[in-house]
């Protein structure tokens, strides 16, 4: 019986290796593939842009690149895929640099007959969900499955210096659920719960792929909204968000649907992260005064 079936993209241009690596992963009696090939990184790179795979079987030693060249290029193009490095080489040297770059599965092509190259992808399979399980715990809010603020403030530095070097407009929203305390008090905290899950799901829903959303605080969240040129959208933006969020919270199950605070400040460099979050701090705070249920714009 099979207990696992792995999609696997197989980078080599050795048509007899290619054979040989397929015929070794089908006597597995213990797990199926399926086979997806390239020759070249070129090629492998723009698949693993577009498609999702389980593994990833590397050569080294492709017409378009070669030995850790080709492993500093995966890296620089942030590919997450666990892979199984196929190499000329076999010393200790290489083992080394291999592992320092963070590929720590790799075959020796003089012994790929003789190896177990089906253990070796389920130990890239499972090293990579252990890994990815220990970052998600870091970055990922447990209640709500958004970012959560240590992750997100990493993000804003990061994308503030980006965009002093780029001049590309950039707007950061802060989100405060209004009447969070009485909803607590009236309906329980697990409905306070509900409702938080319910703007994480509301933020996933509605934001960009490029966006960065987060828990930063109780009750109090914040949407990155990167490469925003035209205001008009970010505030289309806002009130798409304000729009379901009154769907995912009837969903819920609360006895009332409260209303959301925000505070939009537009990043214009130079401008510190915390210029910028103090600045949307302070729209969503006027927009708390103005009767809360609104929105703040500062330039």
């Amino acid at each position: 019986m099979k207990d696992d079936n792995y999609t696997v993209l197989i980078v080599e241009d050795d048509p007899d290796d290619l054979r040989m690596i397929m015929s070794l992963l089908k006597k597995d009696d213990r797990r199926s593939y399926q086979f997806e090939h390239c020759n070249t990184l070129g090629a492998a790179l723009e698949r693993l842009d577009t498609e999702s795979f389980d593994v990833v079987v590397l050569d080294l030693g492709l017409p378009d690149s070669s030995g850790l060249e080709t492993l500093t290029s995966i890296q620089e193009h942030n590919i997450e895929t666990p892979m199984v490095i196929l190499t000329d080489l076999d010393d200790e040297d290489f083992a080394e640099q291999a592992l320092q770059l963070g590929f720590e599965e790799y075959v020796p092509k003089s012994a790929l007959k003789s190896s177990r190259i089906d253990w070796q992808i389920k130990q890239a399979v499972e090293r990579h969900k252990i890994t990815r399980s220990y970052y998600e715990r870091a970055t990922v809010d447990a209640l709500t499955k958004i970012h959560n603020r240590a992750y997100f403030d990493e993000v804003l530095e990061r994308a503030v210096s980006e965009h002093d070097r780029s001049g590309e407009a950039m707007a950061l929203a802060l989100i405060d659920v209004d009447n969070f305390k009485i909803l607590n008090d009236e309906q329980g905290h697990s409905a306070g719960d509900r409702a938080l899950k319910a703007l994480g799901d509301t933020l996933n829903a509605c934001k960009r792929k490029e966006d960065i959303a987060a828990r930063v605080g109780g009750d109090e969240f914040a949407l990155l909204m990167v490469y925003t040129k035209e205001r008009t959208g970010a505030a289309y933006l806002i009130e798409r968000i304000r729009s379901h969020f009154q769907d995912f919270a009837s969903k819920a199950g609360l006895n009332f649907v409260p209303t959301l605070s925000i505070g939009i400040a537009w990043h214009a460099p130079p401008m510190t992260p915390e210029k910028l979050y103090e600045k949307a701090d302070k729209a969503m705070y006027q927009a708390k005064k103005m009767g809360k249920g609104a929105h703040i714009v500062l330039e």
